[in-house]
């Protein structure tokens, strides 16, 4: 996928929508904002900073999953339904999606940065694995879509 870095006004205004092609990014300059071409129109799917899509989510009908003890050594949750995911944690965290994924390592995961909340795509019953490098905190997961 394209990324464009736009000035911009204000949201959007300005931005060309003739020759765009679907699912074509553009950031923001100013803001540092994420939009993507749908349609006919640029969207806002990313606010700068915060690491969480702008795009709706699907709370209704899903839920957190059970939080997962995480420690210097690996674990995982129950195989998951296919969907996106939101995952957070308050210590720097790694991770990995797998049909097992609890021998992720500190150098083979994925790292989450404590306090931020990231998107994961989960096919229908993979896991979600994760390890510290020390000390022991907890991963939480809910489904967003």
């Amino acid at each position: 996928m394209k990324r464009y870095d736009y000035i911009a006004a204000g949201p959007y205004t300005g931005w060309p929508t003739t020759n765009r092609m679907q699912g074509e990014e553009g950031i923001e300059s100013d803001t540092g904002n994420v939009a993507e071409f749908r349609g006919s129109q640029w969207v806002l799917t990313q606010v700068a900073g915060s690491g969480v899509s702008a795009d709706s989510l699907k709370l209704s009908g899903n839920a957190q999953v059970t939080p997962l003890s995480t420690s210097g050594t690996a674990a995982q949750t129950a195989a998951l339904t296919d969907g996106i995911y939101h995952v957070w944690a308050a210590t720097n965290t790694f991770i990995k999606v797998a049909a097992t994924a609890n021998d992720v390592t500190t150098s083979t995961g994925y790292e989450l940065k404590a306090g931020n909340t990231i998107a994961v795509m989960v096919p229908g019953g993979q896991k979600i694995g994760a390890v510290l490098a020390s000390g022991s905190s907890t991963l939480y997961i809910h489904k967003v879509s």
